[in-house]
């Protein structure tokens, strides 16, 4: 008799097949849940990113056209000298 108490209480012990498909559904549902969350944090840190990235383009930009600014300026300066200086 104790054998069959003991294979009853093991018996409750297991899942059913609608068990299964209970914890199967909630995984899928938290799953889902978090994905989204992902995603949306995902999505706020790529364009964090890319406004910085933009910021940093156009810092880049600027200071490229003022070298070259600077750059021409002192070579027409420099022709304008030699021009001067050897006629």
């Amino acid at each position: 008799m104790e054998a069959t108490a003991l294979k009853e209480e093991q018996i409750i012990e297991f899942a059913t097949k609608a068990d299964l498909l209970q914890i199967k559904t909630e995984l899928v549902g938290k799953i889902d849940k978090l994905e989204t969350r992902l995603d949306g944090k995902i999505d706020t840190a790529v364009a964090r990113l890319e406004g910085k990235i933009d910021t940093e383009v156009q810092k880049s930009k600027a200071d490229i056209l003022k070298w070259m600014f600077i750059f021409w300026a002192s070579q027409i300066g420099a022709v304008f000298a030699l021009l001067k200086f050897f006629t």
